[in-house]
């Protein structure tokens, strides 16, 4: 049998992935922590997986630190990993002060409120309405009400909103209220003024986020945005094997629909297992692919929005 030498923590929590012949001697591997055993991989659209408590209280609610804020979460039912502190870290500090994030993926808010603090403005979303109760938390436990906001959306309709100039953040709950109901949409309904001119796009679904890419296809409205004012975006992706860039920006192209205007940019974030690899890769929309006509952009809003509606 092979002994389990590593495992990840969670606030009061013990992360363990035990493989089958240890499974018998799981109390007594357990009998010290409280200790979860992941059941299954994560195959659903809220990056969750079952899990055992093996050892402790039924208690998967818990607190963790990083960047020096505080985030609360039910690891039973959102996606974390604690194993990714260097990454926020090393991608929160190149937005300067005063910028506008759009976090399309944010799970509780470890891109998000580290973001924020640094005094930039942060739209943050996530489709499961439990990290986003818990993103309605942590903004307000780490008071950066003011700079952060909270939305629950579909991924791809979130991006086309706030290209269209028509998110409208809802009010955030009080603190420790016992439930917050799933709020619609929270979009404008009349047509923008101006844009939201946001500055940096994180997308940290790796499983898939390069798909969602294809939301950028004449989601920037001409009248509303222009070349040279089209943001960052950063997309968290899996690879394998050695030479993974070729495969990651062919993928990516094919979800724009056409080749980058200039190289993306790409970071090596972490091995996840033997010849897989997570990468984070930097680039701008191409012009011609992302600015669209008043009439092409309201026809991709529909089509958007009649999926929001079908999920």
């Amino acid at each position: 049998m092979e002994v389990p030498s590593a495992f990840e923590t969670i606030g009061h929590i013990a992360h363990l992935n035990l493989r089958e012949d240890a499974l018998p001697w799981k109390h007594i591997i357990g009998q010290l922590r409280t200790i979860v055993n992941k059941l299954g991989s994560i195959d659903n659209e809220y990056r969750v997986f079952d899990m055992e408590v093996i050892a402790g209280e039924e208690d998967t609610v818990t607190e963790v630190q990083q960047q020096g804020h505080r985030f609360q979460l039910d690891f039973r039912k959102v996606y974390w990993n604690s194993r990714l502190e260097r990454e926020h870290t090393r991608l929160v500090t190149t937005f300067a002060p005063g910028q506008v994030i759009l976090d399309v993926m944010a799970g509780i808010g470890p891109f998000a409120v580290p973001a924020a603090a640094r005094d930039c403005t942060v739209y943050a979303n996530d489709l499961n309405p439990d990290s986003h109760t818990f993103l309605c938390k942590n903004i307000q436990r780490n008071r950066v009400t003011e700079r952060a906001f909270a939305f629950n959306m579909d991924g791809a309709a979130f991006i086309r909103e706030a290209a269209a100039g028509r998110l409208a953040p809802a009010a955030l709950p009080p603190l420790g209220a016992a439930k917050r109901p799933v709020p619609s949409t929270a979009v404008q309904e009349s047509e923008p003024t101006q844009r939201l001119p946001f500055h940096h796009v994180i997308m940290n679904l790796p499983a898939s986020a390069v798909e969602f890419c294809s939301a950028f296809r004449s989601a920037f409205p001409e009248e509303l945005w222009e070349a040279g004012s089209l943001p960052k975006v950063h997309v968290y992706a899996f690879a394998k094997g050695v030479d993974c860039e070729p495969e990651l920006t062919a993928r990516l192209e094919a979800a724009l629909g056409g080749p980058l205007d200039c190289p993306a940019a790409f970071h090596k974030v972490r091995d996840v297992a033997p010849n897989k690899h997570m990468f984070c890769i930097s680039f701008t929309p191409p012009t011609v692919l992302a600015l669209g006509a008043a009439e092409g952009h309201a026809r991709d809003e529909a089509a958007s929005a009649k999926r929001l509606k079908a999920s």
